[in-house]
């Protein structure tokens, strides 16, 4: 339990003893229910946080591993337009040695 749901706790586990003080049972029995509803909504708080971070870790590792994989995406298209791009130098002289050797 993280603090807050303590301090929740003891507010409650107070009201509680103040309610019987007064000597209402049906009082006590009242604010004892109101304090098991509010305890489990505490308990259910702490499970949402522990899932949201939980949920932020799995986002994390998932942005890692597709920011590896555009990584080697990107890598791999420099490549092909690398090579690409050379081959069109190539025939570029190509043309231009074929042309000039076709003139007169």
């Amino acid at each position: 339990m993280d603090v807050e749901a303590e301090i929740l706790d003891l507010k409650l586990r107070v009201r509680a003893l103040e309610a019987s003080e007064a000597g209402g049972a049906p009082i006590a029995a009242t604010t004892s229910g109101m304090a098991a509803v509010e305890a489990e909504i505490a308990d259910f708080r702490t499970e949402v946080r522990q899932d949201l971070v939980v949920l932020g870790d799995e986002l994390a590792g998932f942005r890692w591993h597709t920011n590896e994989r555009l990584k080697s995406l990107r890598a791999e298209t420099l490549d092909g337009l690398t090579s690409l791009f050379r081959d069109m130098i190539e025939l570029r002289l190509m043309l231009d040695w074929l042309l000039e050797k076709d003139r007169p």
